[in-house]
């Protein structure tokens, strides 16, 4: 499996900055805690439809957590 660091860099701190834990996290997007810690660790990468939830999820962008822009919108 290809690793990358960016998106697993990116969702770590758009958790953190959401402030939700993992178990949170997995919650609100319907995944298994230990898939958040996957992808956290770069041993996972989220299907299109995973993608999608993570983003709404944490208020980011799909982009964002790809590393393809490096807009975040504000933080309310």
């Amino acid at each position: 499996m290809e690793d990358l660091p960016i998106f697993r860099e990116r969702l770590l701190l758009a958790r953190r900055r959401a402030g939700l834990s993992q178990g949170d996290l997995a919650q609100r997007t319907a995944m298994y805690g230990s898939d958040i810690s996957k992808m956290e660790r770069g041993r996972m990468l989220p299907t299109a439809p995973r993608l999608r939830r993570l983003a709404e999820a944490l208020g980011v962008s799909a982009d964002y957590l790809l590393g393809l822009t490096d807009e975040l919108p504000d933080v309310a």
